[in-house]
């Protein structure tokens, strides 16, 4: 009797066409290795499974960094967009105004000599020392908090922008930036007319202010996006931030110069105060004087170190944001 063999290489072919040919114990053996082949071939699948799985993971990463760095490439390059948008805030911040911007001028002129003339006299400093130093410091600074205290709302305002418009968020940050700037230089006319009236001198490091300042707008364009990002999803960030300005505002040497705590506390105490170097970098040149090399490497630490914290941030949570407004 002729024997038919079945295509297919399945369990049950293989028992029964050894039961047909009469021999059971091969039938046994056939079973026992396909219990076998299963296994392994069940490992294979799982082991295939996990590296399609890896490689899916991976594709997604690269695809969400791909995305993070051409957001904010192609945003930095859309810098007619984001800059009428800032110039567009400030106009809509002083509409039908007398003065218009320069009420921010006034205000810091009346704020800066105020205080000036009294924390002179409390620290017993020529008022033609302080001035200087206190218009300085205080200029810089309101760049700093005026950029954290909106920080937190930086997506929340652009919101409508966002939900309708394919356009990258990182616009928002630039944007945020270049309207403190431009307030920045409205307070600026306060300390030229301070140079004037007390003689601040002008030297060749004068001319490091705008390097200087070119790196801090780097710094705070990074800080500008890391607490948009968390603003964005808890709402109570802004009165935190605020509160922990006005702290840094007296524990940073503003008001103060750090020689008077040359006998009372360590300088360490102010040079691990990243706000003080953040300060004092645009601070020095104002006054005709070289940054410290200690205050320029930490700038430069700062800067490198929060845009590579920024950028991971960027990429884990840049996809969340529509969701969170």
């Amino acid at each position: 009797m002729p024997v038919f063999v079945r295509p297919g290489n399945t369990r049950a072919n293989t028992e029964g066409d050894a039961v047909l040919n009469g021999n059971e114990g091969a039938a046994v053996k056939s079973a026992a290795l396909q219990v076998r082949y299963d296994i392994i071939d069940g490992r294979g699948n799982a082991e295939v499974d996990a590296v399609l799985n890896t490689n899916i993971e991976g594709a997604a990463m690269k695809s969400a960094a791909w995305r993070a760095r051409y957001d904010i490439i192609e945003g930095l390059k859309r810098w007619p967009v984001w800059s009428s948008l800032a110039w567009h805030d400030i106009r809509i911040r002083y509409i039908r105004t007398m003065l218009g911007p320069l009420w921010i001028t006034v205000s810091m002129a009346v704020f800066v000599f105020a205080m000036g003339f009294v924390f002179s006299r409390i620290l017993n400093t020529e008022i033609h020392e302080y001035v200087p130093f206190f218009t300085a410091g205080f200029l810089v600074w309101g760049l700093i908090s005026g950029i954290l205290n909106e920080a937190s709302n930086t997506f929340s305002l652009a919101s409508t922008i966002i939900l309708s418009v394919s356009a990258p968020y990182s616009m928002h940050v630039y944007r945020a930036v270049l309207r403190q700037l431009i307030i920045f230089g409205h307070n600026a006319l306060v300390f030229i007319g301070v140079v004037m009236v007390f003689g601040v001198p002008v030297t060749p490091a004068t001319l490091l202010f705008f390097p200087a300042l070119a790196l801090l707008c780097v710094v705070l364009a990074w800080m500008n996006l890391v607490v948009a990002l968390v603003g964005v999803r808890f709402r109570d960030l802004q009165p935190i931030i605020t509160a922990v300005l006005q702290l840094l505002f007296f524990v940073t040497p503003l008001m103060w110069d750090r020689g008077l705590l040359a006998d009372k506390a360590h300088p360490l105490w102010v040079d691990a105060n990243p706000f003080y170097h953040l300060v004092d970098i645009v601070r020095a040149p104002l006054l005709g004087k070289v940054p410290s090399l200690i205050t320029v490497a930490s700038v430069l630490v700062i800067a490198v170190a929060g845009w590579y914290l920024a950028y991971i941030l960027y990429v884990r949570f840049r996809r969340r944001v529509p969701y969170w407004l």
